[in-house]
């Protein structure tokens, strides 16, 4: 027998009543609990260790080690979600629906002779960088001097201070940040 209805949440209900057919309700159950279970938990080398129909497009895994969450968007390859995600993205190299992450900073930097510095992220971007901005963290230190962005990779980025169109010059300087990548 089949499932004798469905739930509020479209799931297979049996009657007490019915004939049993514990072969078909057993797969009845099954493809459900496959529509629907879409996430795993456990530690970092167990989603490592993930292979063939164990990963799938669309899984989820949650790492009780890491405290981290990852998504396999293609069924190989796993793309640490973040809290920050962004729904399609039509433009560029980007296409379909792309989970960005987001990294942020202030720290106070030596300068060179040129005003210049370079910062690393707190974490390397997996794939790309879609934007940095960088902001005179400390106007009072550095009155109207302008912080220009150069050299992003996805490990980090270069930043140089200007004082109209001249170079700011050497010493120390804040410098607040924001990235966006995926």
């Amino acid at each position: 027998m089949a499932a004798d209805s469905y739930g509020s949440h479209n799931e297979p209900q049996f009657s007490a009543t019915g004939a049993p057919d514990d072969a078909n309700d057993l797969t009845t159950l099954g493809a459900y609990a496959a529509k629907v279970g879409n996430r795993k938990v456990g530690t970092n080398a167990q989603r490592s260790a993930l292979s063939g129909s164990d990963i799938w497009a669309g899984l989820e895994f949650y790492e009780t080690d890491t405290k981290s969450t990852y998504v396999t968007p293609d069924g190989t390859s796993w793309v640490k979600e973040s809290m920050f995600a962004v729904g399609s993205v039509a433009s560029g190299t980007l296409s379909g629906a792309v989970s960005f992450l987001q990294q942020a900073g202030s720290a106070i930097v030596s300068l060179s002779s040129t005003g210049a510095a370079n910062f690393t992220f707190p974490t390397a971007f997996p794939n790309g960088v879609l934007t940095v901005i960088a902001l005179n963290g400390d106007d009072s230190a550095r009155p109207q001097q302008f912080v220009s962005v150069r050299n992003v990779s996805v490990t980090g980025f270069d930043v140089r201070f200007t004082s109209g169109t001249s170079a700011a010059g050497s010493g120390s300087a804040r410098v607040n940040w924001f990235a966006i990548g995926w």
